[in-house]
C-alpha cells in the first residue's frame, strides 16, 4: 500500500478478540494470543486454533446489569447525602466486612484521636498489614515449578481455587507435590482416550455456602474484655519498648493508630493481637488490674487476656493469614516466660507449619517491590523460625524447618516510621547514619542459623558411621570460623561497648554477644562429656565453655549495673551460663583442683541475683542454681 492510500485509510483500530479460542473455551481456560492468531495452548497441543463457536453474551449482559445497579446505587447515595447531609447511614446499613476492605480507610474508619498528618502517612497502607487481608504473601495458589518446568497450568490452579475453603489465600505446593504430578499428567492429555463426553467419568462435587466449622477466628464473635483505656495504652507502650524494640514483630505506628480507631473492637483477629500484646506487656507493670481475678500472685499477670485468645484457638482448616503467624509468635513469647516454657516449642512448630502452608518461606511468593505487608510476613516467619531453632536446641528436640528449606530474604533493616513515610516513589529507605532497630533481629537470625547447623551436625541421635575420624574437628573448626565471621560482620552500633550511651543499642549489643557465647558453648559442649575425654577437642572445649559462661555473666552484670534492669530474654542466657559454671565447679571439687572454684561460685551467685531481678518478667529455675551452690 502506498503512502497516499495510507492517508486515505480511515483511522479505525482493528478490534481485538477478547475471548478464548474454541479449545480453550471447552477447557474453561483463557487463551493468551500469540502470533498468527494462535494461542499458546493450541500451539503446545498442536491443534487448530479456531473461533467458530458462538460468543456468549451472558457474561457481558451480567456485567452490564451489575454496572447499571452500581450506577443507580451511587446516584441514590448522592441523593440521600443531599437531602440529609448530617445523617450517617453507615451504622444502619452495616459496615463492610473487614476482610473485604481494600484500602487504609478500614484502618481509619472510626473517630480518631490522632492528628491528620499522621493519618495521611498511613493512608497508603492496606489492611493486610494488620492481618486483615485474607491474602497470603502472593495472594494466589502457588505451585513451585521445577528447574525445567514452566508456569503452572492455569486450569489446575483455577480448579484448586474452587476447592479452596475460602477464595484466597491458597496453599503452597513444592516440587514433590502430587499437584504438580497431576499438572504434568494433565498437560500430556491432548484428547479424551475413552471417546466419551468430557466430564463423563468425573465425580461432580458441589460446594454451597461455607460450613460453620470452616469459619476462621476473624469471623467469630468479637472480643470485648479489654483493659481500661489508660491501662491499655500503658501495656501497649511497654510491649513495644521492652519486646518489639528487640524483636520487631509488629508495625508500631499502624498498630497504635488502629487501636485509636477502635479496630480491635470491630475485628476479631486484630482484637486477639491486642490482647496478646497486653498479656506480654503485663509482665513489666505492677498494676493489680493485670492479675487474674482473686489472685495476688504477680506470676498471673497477663493470663486473663492470654486465656481469652487461647480459648478461641482451634486447628485451622483455612490457610493462615498474617495475624495468625503474629498470634503464634506472641503466644510463644508469653509462654516462654511462664512456668510452662516447653509448650512454646509446640506452638512455634505449629506457626511454622502454617507459614509453610501459604508459602511464606519462599521468595517467589513475595512481591518484587518491597511492601510493608510483605515485610511483616517476613518478620513474623523469621521470628518464629529464630525462636524455634533456639528452643529446639534448648530442649534437645528436632527442628520443624531447616535452612535449606528456606530461600526468603531476611527482614529489611528499615525502621517502622520509614515504611509509612509519604512520597517514597523509589521505596522505603533508612536514613544514612541512623542505625536500624531491625539490624539486631537480622544479626540474631544469622547467629541462629549457625546454632541450627551445629545442633544438626553435633547432636544427632544416630550418628552415621564415618571412616574419617577427624570430621568432628573439621566441623568445629568451620563453626568457629563462622562465629568469628559473624562477629566481624556486626555493624558498629551492635558491637559490644560497655560505655555505649544509647540504652537500646547497649541492650541489643549485650544480647547479641550473650547469644554468641551460648552458640560457642553449644559448639563445644558435646566434647565436655567423659566419653570424649580422649578427643583432641576435649581440653580446649572445657576452657572455651567456661570462659564463655563467665563472660556472659560479667557482661550482663555491666548492663544491669548501668541500666538497673536487663532484657528479660537474657534470663535464659544467665541460667545456661550458671549451669555450665556449676558443672565446672563440681568437676574441680571432684578432682581436687579448687583454684577457680571461689571465682566461679561468685559468678553463679551474681547470675542468680540478676535472675531474681527479672523473676516476674521471666520465670526461671534460679532456685536450682542456688541449691547447687
Amino acid at each position: 500500500m502506498s503512502s497516499a492510500d495510507e492517508d486515505n485509510t480511515p483511522l479505525t483500530k482493528k478490534r481485538k478478540l477478547q475471548r478464548a479460542c474454541d479449545n480453550c473455551r471447552n477447557k474453561k481456560s483463557d487463551g493468551p494470543q500469540m502470533s498468527h492468531n494462535r494461542c499458546s495452548r493450541c500451539i503446545a497441543r498442536r491443534v487448530e486454533c479456531t473461533y467458530k463457536q458462538a460468543f456468549s453474551v451472558s457474561r457481558l449482559a451480567h456485567t452490564c446489569y451489575v454496572e447499571n445497579l452500581e450506577s443507580r446505587l451511587e446516584r441514590m447515595e448522592q441523593l440521600v447525602n443531599k437531602l440529609c447531609p448530617d445523617t450517617d447511614l453507615s451504622k444502619e446499613l452495616g459496615g463492610s466486612h473487614p476482610i473485604a476492605e481494600s484500602s487504609a480507610d478500614a484502618i481509619a474508619s472510626a473517630p480518631s484521636r490522632a492528628n491528620s498528618s499522621h493519618r495521611e502517612q498511613l493512608s497508603s497502607l492496606s489492611p493486610s498489614v494488620l492481618g486483615l487481608s485474607s491474602q497470603s504473601p502472593a495472594g494466589s495458589d502457588y505451585f513451585e515449578p521445577s528447574d525445567e518446568d514452566g508456569d503452572t497450568d492455569d486450569d489446575l490452579t483455577n480448579g484448586l481455587r474452587k476447592l479452596s475453603i475460602e477464595t484466597h489465600p491458597y496453599r503452597f505446593h513444592g516440587r514433590s507435590s502430587g499437584m504438580l504430578l497431576l499438572r504434568d499428567a494433565k498437560q500430556c492429555v491432548t484428547s479424551n482416550p475413552w471417546g466419551q463426553e468430557k466430564g463423563h467419568y468425573r465425580h461432580k462435587v458441589t460446594f454451597g455456602s461455607r460450613r460453620g466449622w470452616f469459619i476462621s477466628p476473624v469471623e467469630q464473635p468479637l472480643f470485648d474484655d479489654f483493659p481500661p483505656v489508660d491501662l491499655l495504652d500503658t501495656l501497649v507502650e511497654l510491649y513495644f519498648r521492652k519486646i518489639n524494640d528487640m524483636l520487631p514483630l509488629l508495625h508500631e505506628p499502624i498498630f497504635k493508630q488502629s487501636i485509636q480507631d477502635g479496630l480491635h473492637l470491630r475485628n476479631g483477629g486484630f482484637g486477639a493481637t491486642v490482647l496478646l500484646v497486653c498479656a506480654n506487656g503485663s509482665r513489666f507493670v505492677r498494676d493489680p488490674r493485670v492479675l487474674l481475678d482473686g489472685s495476688d500472685d504477680w506470676h498471673s499477670a497477663g493470663w486473663r487476656w492470654y486465656q481469652q485468645v487461647e480459648d478461641r484457638q482451634k486447628l485451622e482448616l483455612a490457610p493462615a493469614k498474617l495475624y495468625d503467624l503474629q498470634l503464634c509468635a506472641l503466644m510463644a513469647h508469653f509462654l516462654s516466660g511462664s512456668t510452662a516454657p516447653q509448650a512454646t516449642w509446640t506452638l512455634l512448630g505449629n506457626g511454622i507449619r502454617r507459614a509453610i502452608d501459604v508459602g511464606a518461606h519462599r521468595k517467589k511468593v513475595y512481591h518484587t517491590k518491597p511492601t510493608i505487608e510483605d515485610e511483616l510476613w517476613k518478620r513474623a516467619f523469621w521470628i518464629l523460625v529464630l525462636n524455634e531453632w533456639t528452643h529446639s536446641y534448648g530442649l534437645g528436640r528436632p527442628s520443624a524447618i531447616h535452612e535449606e528449606d528456606v530461600d526468603v530474604a531476611l527482614p529489611t533493616t528499615i525502621d517502622d516510621e520509614y515504611w509509612s513515610s509519604p512520597g517514597q516513589d523509589d521505596g522505603p529507605k533508612q536514613p544514612e547514619g541512623k542505625p536500624s532497630k531491625v539490624a539486631s533481629l537480622v544479626a540474631l537470625i544469622r547467629l541462629s542459623q549457625i546454632l541450627a547447623f551445629a545442633t544438626r551436625t553435633l547432636y544427632p541421635i544416630n550418628k552415621s558411621k564415618r571412616t574419617d575420624s577427624s570430621w568432628e574437628q573439621r566441623i568445629v573448626a568451620e563453626l568457629d570460623s563462622a562465629l568469628n565471621n559473624w562477629v566481624d560482620s556486626l555493624p558498629n552500633h551492635l558491637q559490644w561497648d560497655p560505655n555505649r550511651e544509647d540504652p537500646l543499642h547497649l541492650m541489643q549489643s549485650a544480647t547479641l554477644l550473650g547469644h554468641y557465647y551460648q552458640v560457642q558453648i553449644a559448639v563445644h559442649r558435646p566434647f565436655l562429656s567423659a566419653a570424649c575425654r580422649d578427643s583432641p577437642l576435649s581440653f580446649p572445649s572445657v576452657i572455651i565453655c567456661n570462659n564463655g559462661a563467665r563472660s556472659t555473666v560479667q557482661m550482663l552484670e555491666q548492663v544491669y549495673n548501668r541500666l538497673g534492669t536487663l532484657y528479660h530474654g537474657s534470663a535464659g542466657l544467665l541460667y545456661l551460663s550458671g549451669a555450665v559454671l556449676m558443672r565446672s565447679i563440681w568437676g574441680q571439687r571432684r578432682s581436687g583442683r579448687t583454684v577457680n572454684v571461689d571465682r566461679d561460685i561468685a559468678c553463679v551467685k551474681k547470675a542468680i541475683e540478676m535472675l531474681n531481678a527479672v523473676q516476674y518478667e521471666y520465670v526461671s529455675s534460679s532456685s536450682v542454681l542456688y541449691q547447687s551452690c
